[in-house]
């Protein structure tokens, strides 16, 4: 009997909106690496530089060598690999800010294998600006971020297809990755836990119970995490008061939403609307300190 491989969904933290990225570059001088099979709600862009590695997806195995884009689409199960020293960038972009900015990019199916120097250029943009200490830095980096979207969503990408009639998922695993692309999909909709369990294929307690030993917390949890994560961003922009972050978010009343964001987050929106605004405030008066200098 064929052992099941152990999988697991990995969580990114993008606390900080002024720099909606996880962004690092990583170097592995010795042996080889493995990196076991996981998936993320977030797409990762993999810009190698340096040795070559495969990156194994369902039954497509990639070989990836310098020069090369590699993207791990949301929700994709995948597996890496190497037998050599190897070198690459890794910049991670929230969905949730790439949301505010009309940019569904966990509903966007990007190539996979993508070698073209115009967007590499563009990916070294976002980590120039990511390294940068001059002022409007976190401004920099935002809008690199994204330039570098916009040209792989225009050149390289098509808009991920739901099927009309879900089958039952092979796996836990699959089933939970349907259930985060559903909730990812329609977060700005109000979603059921029926409805949820309908476009997996899953009766609601089984659903439950893979979703919440895979994730850490049940399908419900999940969605006002991410619902409140979408308003954050919204908010943060500055251009956005609460009712129409609540009406952009399919939610039935401005009262009802600043209940519900307060019950996931422990302040009303218009305090989180308050501290951006502070934020901002002394970041315009750090920047025009530092030209006074």
């Amino acid at each position: 009997m064929k052992a099941e491989r152990t999988k697991h969904f990995e969580n990114h933290r993008l606390e900080e909106k002024k720099c909606p990225i996880i962004y690092h570059y990583d170097v592995y001088s010795e042996g080889v690496r493995d990196f076991p099979e996981h998936w993320h709600a977030n797409p990762e862009f993999l810009l190698m530089t340096k040795g070559e590695m495969t990156v194994s997806s369902g039954e497509e195995v990639t070989h990836v060598v310098p020069g090369d884009l590699y993207i791990v689409n949301s929700n994709l199960s995948h597996i890496i690999k190497s037998n050599t020293p190897v070198s690459y960038h890794c910049l991670i972009v929230d969905a949730a800010f790439a949301a505010a900015a009309e940019m569904d990019i966990s509903a966007i199916r990007f190539e996979s294998l993508v070698r073209d120097d115009s967007i590499n250029a563009l990916y070294m943009r976002v980590a120039e600006a990511y390294e940068s200490d001059s002022p409007y830095s976190g401004t920099a980096v935002r809008a690199a971020v994204l330039a570098l979207l916009l040209a792989l969503a225009r050149g390289y990408s098509e808009q991920a297809e739901q099927p009309p009639h879900p089958r039952v998922p092979a796996t836990a695993e699959e089933g939970v990755r349907l259930a985060l692309g559903y909730i990812r999909a329609h977060v700005e909709e109000p979603i059921t836990l029926s409805e949820l369990a309908g476009a997996t294929g899953f009766s609601k307690y089984h659903l439950i119970r893979i979703f919440s030993k895979r994730v850490g917390k049940t399908p419900m949890q999940y969605i006002g995490e991410l619902r409140c994560e979408r308003a954050k961003a919204l908010l943060a922009t500055g251009k956005y008061n609460c009712k129409i972050v609540a009406f952009r978010l399919g939610f039935a009343s401005a009262s009802y939403f600043i209940k519900y964001f307060k019950q996931h987050t422990g302040i009303t929106p218009g305090e989180y609307l308050a501290a951006c605004e502070a934020k901002r405030t002394i970041g315009i008066t750090e920047e025009e300190d530092g030209k006074n200098v």
